[in-house]
């Protein structure tokens, strides 16, 4: 059985889904895993791309540019993964995350979605979470107070 299915959705994006699949097959070990690459009719050769050199990887031709969330429905249908896991193609894979966060994943069975932690290019935070939007929780985000007093039960 597999323990993770990975879908990574394209559109023209050919060098930085090559980057995301490079770290994916680089940095996951230990785990089974398949991958799962939906291209919204690119005309940047990503599909073509991930054809020639990633022959692993379930690829899926969509005839239009279906958009981003039509595109990961896409993909549900080609897993076979206990979990799934939808990766923005503009991502690298970091020390081990995803075995990580399904061994993280597999603690939690009543959960039916998490995440990992997200870090910039320049390795800074990347916040992946907010507040439910209201009037306070905007004027808290735009202040900053939240990087000010990053663990603080308010702020934070």
């Amino acid at each position: 059985m597999t323990d993770l299915s990975i879908v990574i959705v394209s559109w023209n994006t050919c060098q930085i889904t090559k980057d995301c699949l490079e770290s994916v097959y680089r940095e996951t070990r230990g785990i089974s895993f398949e991958t799962i690459v939906v291209d919204n009719n690119s005309e940047d050769g990503s599909a073509d791309m991930v054809a020639r050199d990633f022959p692993q990887v379930k690829l899926v031709r969509n005839p239009t540019n279906a958009g981003f969330a039509a595109a990961n429905n896409i993909g549900f249908e080609h897993c076979e993964g206990s979990f799934i896991l939808l990766l923005n193609s503009d991502t690298v894979v970091l020390d081990g995350a995803l075995q990580k966060t399904l061994a993280y994943a597999q603690t939690l069975p009543k959960h039916g979605v998490i995440s990992c932690k997200m870090l910039n290019a320049d390795r800074s935070l990347q916040a992946n979470c907010s507040m439910l939007p209201s009037n306070l929780n905007f004027t808290l985000q735009v202040l900053g107070l939240y990087k000010v007093f990053p663990k603080h039960r308010f702020f934070g």
